[in-house]
């Protein structure tokens, strides 16, 4: 039976010693590069103006009547 155990023991290994966390463990590097990859999303989402697909420029449809 102590052969059991100590496979178990390498199943619980990659979740930490602190104990198994609530989420999927995760590659480090796939971690940081999907955390980038949303940030950036949404820095440039914010920096379009928010809606700016709907609305682009309020005064667009003016110069083109004119």
């Amino acid at each position: 039976m102590d052969a059991s155990s100590k496979e178990f023991d390498n199943i619980t290994l990659p979740y930490g010693e602190e104990g198994a966390p609530s989420f999927p463990s995760i590659p480090l590097p796939l971690a940081i590069a999907a955390a980038v990859i949303f940030l950036v999303g949404v820095g440039v989402y914010f920096i379009k103006g928010g809606k700016s697909r709907e609305e682009p420029y309020p005064y667009e449809p003016q110069s083109e009547e004119i």
